[in-house]
């Protein structure tokens, strides 16, 4: 039995995702999650992430007033979503109330 060089499991388990392409599946999940922890409590509970689609983070938020501040704040929120999971997964984000 041949054996290969020690590795973390972290490591095995990064190249399992990257090569089974789940990797970015997982970050669009992990960023849909992270949303009330980045945007705090005054936003997080008049808001809902719902998913990722095609680069856009889609939103539904409680009331057209809260949506006009959210934009303002909508490429720092990116940032902040992106930086969280450690990778570029969002350009933008779409707010919709319903």
């Amino acid at each position: 039995m041949i054996r290969k060089k020690e590795q973390p499991v972290t490591d095995v388990i990064r190249e399992f995702l990257s090569a089974s392409g789940l990797e970015t599946p997982l970050l669009q999940y992990r960023l849909v999650q992270a949303w009330p922890e980045v945007v705090g409590e005054p936003f997080c509970s008049q808001s809902q992430a719902l998913e990722v689609r095609a680069g856009q983070l889609w939103v539904n938020v409680a009331s057209p007033a809260l949506i006009t501040e959210l934009q303002m704040r909508r490429t720092q929120l990116a940032n902040a979503l992106n930086a969280h999971v450690g990778a570029r997964i969002i350009s933008d984000i779409r707010f919709m109330c319903q």
